[in-house]
C-alpha cells in the first residue's frame, strides 16, 4: 500500500530541494551593497558578471569571498554553502604579494647589480719609487695657497 502524502515528511523538505526551487535573497557588498534574487544554482562566475554590469569592475579583477574565503568561478552557490540572506564580499584582485620590512629586497640586490669587467690597472709603485713620488708631491710641486692647508680629498 502506498504511503500517504505528508508535508512533514523529512525527505520532502530537504534543504537541497528548497534551495533548488525557492528563490533566496542574497547581499553582495562590492563598492556598494546590492541585493540579488538567486536560486542557488548560479555559478560564482555569473555573480561576478552581474556585479560587473552593476559596478563596471571586470570579472577577472574580482574576487568573491564568503566568510573571508575566496570562491571558485565554476562552483555553484549551493555547493559553496551560500544560504538565504548571506552576504558575499566582492574585492578587487591584488597584484603582487605581501612583503614586510627590510626582507623585501633580500637576495635581489646582487642579481640586479650589473657585472662590470675588471680593468687592467697600472701597478702601484713601492719602496724607493713611492717615497720619491710622495716627496715630489709634498715639497717640490707645492703651490703656495692662502689659508689652512686642505687634505687630498677636499673638493675646493
Amino acid at each position: 500500500m502506498p504511503r500517504p502524502f505528508s508535508w512533514n515528511a523529512p525527505y520532502f523538505l530537504s534543504q537541497a530541494f528548497l534551495s533548488s526551487v525557492a528563490n533566496m535573497q542574497l547581499f553582495v557588498r562590492a563598492q556598494e551593497l546590492h541585493t540579488l534574487e538567486v536560486t542557488g544554482q548560479e555559478t560564482v562566475a555569473q555573480i561576478k558578471a552581474h556585479v560587473a554590469s552593476l559596478e563596471g569592475i571586470a570579472p577577472e579583477d574580482q574576487v568573491v569571498l564568503l566568510a573571508g574565503s575566496p570562491l571558485e568561478d565554476e562552483a555553484t552557490l549551493g555547493q559553496c554553502g551560500v544560504e538565504a540572506l548571506t552576504t558575499l564580499e566582492v574585492a578587487g584582485r591584488m597584484l603582487g604579494g605581501k612583503v614586510h620590512g627590510s626582507l623585501a629586497r633580500a637576495g635581489k640586490v646582487r642579481g640586479q647589480t650589473p657585472k662590470v669587467a675588471k680593468q687592467e690597472k697600472k701597478k702601484k709603485k713601492t719602496g724607493r719609487a713611492k717615497r720619491r713620488m710622495q716627496y715630489n708631491r709634498r715639497f717640490v710641486n707645492v703651490v703656495p695657497t692662502f689659508g689652512k692647508k686642505k687634505g687630498p680629498n677636499a673638493n675646493s
